[in-house]
């Protein structure tokens, strides 16, 4: 939920331009993911976000739905992928 708030927020804020708010979105989703503790992964989730802002901004609708769908799609497959690899 903290996410879509953050993400939506500077998405639609009028005082940046489109690229602007991407790398600005990106830039908070990965700050976010720190957590993690893997720079790569900080990395990674800051390029997965830059491709679904793109998504985002060129759908239909403006809808989050697809970014929605790629989110699950990438969350199953970090499950799954480990268990075929060993």
């Amino acid at each position: 939920y903290k996410k879509i708030v953050k993400k939506t927020y500077i998405i639609f804020n009028k005082h940046y331009n489109e690229n602007i708010s991407i790398l600005l979105t990106s830039f908070v989703f990965a700050l976010v993911h720190v957590y993690n503790g893997s720079i790569m992964n900080v990395v990674i989730a800051f390029v997965i976000s830059l491709l679904y802002c793109k998504v985002k901004f060129n759908s239909n609708n403006r809808s989050i739905f697809p970014c929605m769908f790629g989110h699950a799609i990438n969350d199953s497959l970090n499950q799954w992928i480990p268990y075929f690899i060993l």
